[in-house]
């Protein structure tokens, strides 16, 4: 167990301090930020304003549920249940199917490791730091309700803190992996839809609070999808498939 433990958290203790020495190439990154931009209003996908214009100035119209407390919601579901909510699930994973646990766990290790490799080879800067993006035929400027938790001082100083290693999204990649692994192992119907609400959970999250295009996303499905077969396939040649 201690092993397995170990393993995850140097993992992502690896992955925190790599990203941190990708050098942050602005100008590459809001250029491929406008590409994405492009790519998504051409396919009818860029609705990322409307859903943060609901959420974040209209709210209010479902009564207690004002701006302010969304706003409140997303930085906690983005900065602790993203992180948290994975470990408590890894230790879930360990004790209670422990035979899914290290096809699961290389899963994880996969996708981070062709995150961190994507981060390098395309920094792409989230809609809440890049500029000149229209939306109904009007430039949009992104709520930043991060920035305001963190501040743009703290912020750049975090430890493996990079502003553009937006493609593809782990928030969402690692959802996937959690909610997929809940939805196909636990017989509990009442469990596995929760299991399959939590990837929207978080794309939510990720694209209202203006971390995330929805491409990232997409490409996280992509990444998750790939890294699941390889280790599968890997699997099934050793012989340990659950």
């Amino acid at each position: 167990m201690a092993y397995n433990v170990a393993f995850i958290l140097g993992l992502y203790g690896i992955y925190e301090y790599t990203r941190g020495l990708v050098h942050p190439n602005s100008s590459v990154a809001l250029s491929h930020a406008h590409a994405v931009w492009s790519w998504e209003t051409t396919h009818g996908l860029f609705v990322e304003p409307a859903w943060q214009q609901f959420w974040l100035t209209k709210a209010h119209i479902l009564g207690w549920l004002t701006p302010e407390r969304v706003e409140d919601f997303l930085d906690t579901g983005y900065l602790y249940v993203h992180f948290i909510g994975t470990i408590i699930f890894l230790f879930w994973l360990y004790f209670r199917r422990k035979r899914y646990f290290a096809i699961v766990r290389n899963i994880f290790f996969a996708t981070t490791s062709i995150a961190l490799a994507t981060y390098i080879l395309y920094p792409l800067a989230p809609p809440r730091l890049a500029t000149n993006l229209f939306y109904d035929n009007h430039r949009y400027t992104f709520i930043d309700p991060l920035g305001k938790v963190l501040g743009t001082l703290p912020q750049s100083a975090q430890f493996g803190y990079n502003p553009y290693a937006a493609m593809p999204s782990l928030h969402f990649g690692w959802a996937l992996i959690i909610g997929c692994t809940l939805f196909l192992t636990v017989r509990n119907w009442p469990v596995r839809i929760l299991g399959l609400c939590y990837p929207f959970f978080m794309l939510s999250v990720i694209v209202i609070s203006g971390n995330h295009f929805f491409a990232d996303a997409i490409g996280s499905a992509i990444v998750v999808l790939f890294s699941s077969s390889v280790v599968v396939f890997a699997h099934s040649l050793r012989g340990t498939l659950p």
